[in-house]
Parts: C-alpha cells; structure tokens; sequence
C-alpha cells in the first residue's frame, strides 16, 4: 500500500489504464454533467450502503468535488484496512488547472 493518502489529478491516466476502481462522491447531478470515463457514482451520503461490496485487497479511489470528503473517508477507509486513495484537489483541481509558472 502507498503510504501517502493523496493521489495527484494528473495520475488519473494511468488508473484509467489500469483499470481500478474509482469512485465519484458527488451527487448524481453533478456525476451526469461530467465525470471521470468508468468512475462509479456513489454520492457520500449513500456510501456506507454499498461499502460492503469493496474489497479491502483492492485500491480504491475516491474524488469529491474538492477533496475534502474524499480525504476524510479513505483515511476512515485505510483504518479499516482498505487501500483507499483520495485524488488530491478533487473534481475542481481537474477543472480548473492553475498554471504555477505564475507563482
């Protein structure tokens, strides 16, 4: 297991390609106006029902809008002894790529 919970946005390529298990938070809405190509919408308020279905061998990554609920939950995730990751910056860092020449 990578010890660090933080997965860079610009990795998301390569998990495509690999074909692992990413899971979109938010809502449905906000899931049907653009996601992530494979990603599973499981809003965060209806994840506790299907957890039973992951397996704790397999990596699990989870994005959110900002990143915020995405962290909390593969850190309580990783306590429970599941490779869970958490894209860093979430769905607005993929929107919205800052070009850091400017800083």
């Amino acid at each position: 297991m990578n010890n660090s919970i933080f997965v860079d946005i610009n990795q998301i390529q390569e998990i495509m390609n690999k074909n692992e298990i990413i899971i979109d938070l938010r809502d449905s809405i906000e899931y049907d106006q653009l996601h992530i190509k494979g990603s599973i919408n499981i809003p965060y308020e209806e994840f506790y029902n299907h957890k039973s279905t992951l397996k704790k061998d397999q990596p699990i990554y989870l994005i959110c809008y900002s990143g915020n609920k995405s962290k909390s939950l593969a850190l309580e995730l990783r306590n429970e002894g599941y490779e869970a990751y958490s894209f860093q910056g979430g769905f607005y860092t993929l929107t919205h790529q800052i070009n850091n020449s400017y800083y």
